[in-house]
């Protein structure tokens, strides 16, 4: 390999390996932390890391379990995104540094150990909807950290100059990285023992000896696998921790997995065979090109990662409520035209808690009726984890707990989904499960005051009543047995459930939401007038649209409203008369009164 010579050329390589570093780092920390910092809280507020004893033996026990313990205890500083976003970029440095130096990169070739700290961030970013429902959120960890231990034990390893000894080495380094880590990321470090052993002339005579010891180990693997994990499937084992089975289902996925497979793969070979010249000729051709060369990896790496505006919409919206920031968390997409059904179920919600569901419900595109107020529920199967606290807002005391006990949540550890059951155990009176659940958050960093507000709570029940919150939804529960609804079957539960509980102001909201989404005027009547049961002054804008409304249809004069709102109701017809195209009036209309429930019931 090729030495810098002259001091220029030091000094050169040294400014220019300084420069990259720097803007690697500056890209990364900004991605992560602006772009992508809903992702970052969404995994921590998804994952969960106690500092007991129990945790780690209920981590370690599982398939790479080591490796997992390790990715919760980083996953617990995404509660801070700019503090997690440093950590990954810390580490995504690593990374290149020993890509590095494990490959023979020479500084001219700077640029290609970037490329796998940019494929393990498209990685850890090209997530949708299915980030609700992997078993291990702390991915974003694991890949990384994995990588790196690879990286590591590689580097070493080729250190280690005297055959037998490496031989020696890689039979306690092996079963270390199976177990530790997981079977696929240390067959894959083992096929790279295997490649640079075949291709180097010195340990071509052991490559019989290391191909007979991955036979031995995949031989061990399949009969220690009944006795080691006898509760885990072959593929739990081999692919263990790193979501690698999820990301087959679609190629643009897989992309960055085989990029990442392919890079090591070929600079092995390349290396060992026909190792780069690397003799700088023109200093200022060489900055130029790394420096190039990095800014397009940092926008192919933006343009591979998911820019799905709806799914950041709905991770900001889902947060924002978490926060009870319901002003951020209905500012956000407001203009979206066609907004997930996801989406919509949050921000309808968010309406419902902050008490503007009847003045702005319709300044939103409302494209699913009354599905758009409920998430559906799926037995035994993963489901998005707030379904169960808006019944449990709602008071269907039965249905939040239903949900709550889906066996996939019952097998996660998260911070959100131990919030929801001890929330749920204190208004319903289970003070020993809320006690257990706040001594076991108790253990955290950075939810130990919420902990310790519960903890409180479970020793003085008197307390209860001082919580406003908490002694509001108590006030709602209903004790009454309601069928899980579905799809189609919302409209249906609302009309009971809300008849049964007249004095239960967030059942009076979701009535008159879905009264107005399923276009049904009487119903509406009926309940708008009991609106001075739970508000004060005239009826909000979309209350008094439909009003109007059904004082035009049924020529029925039931509750008065705003002589602006008459007046405009007034234009929005004589403006739809003047419409003789059919195709272009919904258009037209949209236009101007878009943001009114007179349009949604017309055009929708």
């Amino acid at each position: 390999m090729y030495r810098y010579n002259s001091y220029s050329e030091k000094k050169t390589a040294r400014i220019v390996s300084c420069v990259s570093g720097l803007l690697f780092c500056i890209f990364c920390f900004t991605y992560l932390s602006v772009s992508y910092r809903y992702l970052l809280n969404m995994a921590e507020d998804l994952s969960l890391f106690v500092y007991n004893y129990s945790f780690f033996l209920d981590k370690a026990s599982q398939p790479g379990g080591i490796m997992l313990y390790i990715a919760c205890f980083f996953t617990q500083f995404l509660y801070y995104p700019w503090l997690g976003a440093l950590i990954i970029t810390i580490l995504l440095q690593s990374i290149q540094w020993l890509t590095h130096k494990s490959f023979d990169f020479n500084k001219k070739y700077l640029i290609f150990s970037y490329i796998p700290s940019f494929l393990l961030l498209i990685i850890a970013t090209n997530v949708g909807r299915s980030f609700y429902l992997m078993n291990y959120v702390e991915y974003i960890f694991t890949s990384i950290l994995g990588m790196l231990f690879i990286l590591l034990s590689y580097y070493f390893f080729r250190k280690i100059e005297n055959p037998s000894k490496r031989f020696i080495t890689l039979c306690w380094l092996f079963p270390l990285l199976f177990y530790g880590i997981s079977g696929s990321i240390a067959i894959y470090f083992f096929v790279l023992i295997l490649i640079s052993s075949t291709c180097s002339i010195h340990y071509r005579k052991r490559t019989f000896t290391y191909l007979l010891c991955l036979v031995l180990y995949s031989l061990f693997f399949f009969v220690s696998v009944h006795f080691i994990y006898p509760h885990s499937s072959y593929e739990q084992v081999l692919f263990g921790i790193h979501p690698v089975i999820p990301f087959w289902q679609s190629w643009m996925n897989l992309l960055p997995h085989l990029f990442l497979l392919f890079f090591f793969l070929f600079f092995v070979i390349k290396q060992r065979l026909f190792p780069f010249e690397n003799r700088i000729k023109s200093y200022t051709k060489w900055t130029y090109t790394n420096l190039i060369g990095l800014l397009l990896l940092c926008m192919i790496t933006a343009s591979l990662s998911n820019s799905s505006i709806d799914f950041r919409y709905e991770m900001i919206i889902d947060r924002s409520i978490q926060e009870g920031n319901f002003d951020r968390a209905l500012r956000v997409g407001k203009r979206a035209p066609y907004p997930t059904r996801e989406m919509t179920v949050l921000r309808n919600f968010a309406l419902v808690l902050s008490g503007k569901s009847g003045e702005q419900m319709f300044e939103y595109a409302q494209n699913f009726g009354t599905d758009g107020l409920f998430l559906d529920y799926i037995e035994g199967k993963p489901a998005h984890p707030e379904g169960a606290i808006i019944y449990f807002y709602l008071g269907a005391k039965h249905l939040a707990v239903n949900w709550a006990d889906n066996e996939y949540f019952q097998n996660r550890s998260s911070f959100r989904i131990q919030r929801n059951f001890v929330l749920m155990a204190i208004t319903n009176g289970h003070w020993d499960v809320a006690k257990k659940i706040s001594s076991d958050l108790k253990n955290t960093w950075f939810h130990h005051d919420f902990a310790e507000k519960l903890y409180k709570l479970s020793l003085d029940t008197t307390l209860l009543s001082n919580d406003t919150l908490l002694a509001n939804i108590k006030k709602r529960l209903s004790n009454n047995y309601y069928p899980m609804p579905s799809k189609g079957k919302y409209t249906e539960f609302l009309n009971h459930f809300y008849h049964d509980n007249l004095s239960n102001k967030v059942a009076y909201d979701y009535y008159m939401m879905a009264t107005l989404l399923n276009k049904n005027p009487s119903r509406f009547v009926v309940g708008a007038k009991r609106y001075s049961t739970f508000y004060k002054g005239p009826l909000p804008k979309h209350y008094a649209e439909a009003m109007v409304l059904y004082n035009s249809l049924y020529k029925e004069t039931l509750l008065s409203v705003s002589p602006d709102i008459k007046k405009k109701f007034n234009q929005f017809l004589k403006l739809k008369a003047e419409q003789n195209n059919s195709a272009s009036a919904k258009n037209i209309m949209r236009r101007s009164y878009g943001n009114t429930y007179w349009w949604y019931y017309m055009y929708k």
